[in-house]
């Protein structure tokens, strides 16, 4: 039975607005990063949800609270809190200064950084988290691998869920990666404004990226 998911990614946080690696750190949404998610509710406001869903980070759980609230079956739906859709995590990089982050990353990897977020994502996201988990002191940041193998298991979850709208709120990096592993090259992936909306469909063996990271939808919809 096919699905369809509104991806969303969180309102603005704290670090978000200082450029701070965020992953599993967690930090409150701003004013702005409320209004963010607050236009996302309008924007979604008329998709009659029967399933509302947020990474168990608080960033996220409330996003979801403030689009569920306006949505026009908010009566009827409870918020599930599901890890896997949680952001990466940076390991031992969590809190740290965005730029100085990138820059440790890529220093044997890249001759330049611009400090814009271009060139994070020039390399492929395989080579960027692992370079990631390289560069990590630790070495307990996710790789591709790891964040998949968390990952892919909720399509078989929600594949044998009853509903067929579903919301979800997650994480930049997180979108991005399943826009880039399902998208078939399609989308621009720097593209990401918290807030946006990256539409899915879920089918019983394969997972569609229909729209990447809007602000607003078609009319259509």
């Amino acid at each position: 039975m096919e699905k369809e998911i509104y991806l969303v990614r969180h309102g603005e946080t704290l670090f978000n607005y200082f450029y701070k690696m965020q992953g599993w750190s967690d930090t409150p949404l701003t004013k702005k990063g409320v209004a963010q998610a607050q236009r996302a509710g309008r924007e979604l406001a008329q998709v009659p949800f029967d399933l509302a869903i947020a990474s168990d980070l608080g960033r996220a759980v409330h996003t979801c609270r403030e689009i569920v609230k306006l949505n026009r079956n908010a009566d009827q739906l409870q918020i599930q809190e599901m890890p896997e859709f949680r952001e990466v995590y940076f390991g031992s990089f969590e809190g740290m200064d965005g730029d100085w982050v990138e820059r440790q990353i890529f220093a044997s990897h890249m001759d330049s950084m611009s400090g814009s977020e271009a060139p994070f994502f020039q390399s492929g996201f395989k080579n960027i988290l692992k370079f990631t988990k390289e560069a990590d002191p630790y070495h307990v940041a996710e790789n591709y691998d790891d964040f998949w193998r968390r990952l892919d298991p909720v399509w078989s979850k929600l594949r044998k869920s009853p509903a067929k709208k579903i919301l979800v709120v997650s994480h930049g990096l997180a979108i991005r990666l399943i826009a880039d592993r399902y998208g078939d090259g399609h989308f621009d992936l720097v593209k990401g404004a918290n807030g946006a909306i990256t539409r899915l469909i879920l089918t019983d063996d394969d997972v569609q990226v229909k729209t990447y990271a809007e602000i607003h939808l078609p009319d259509s919809e």
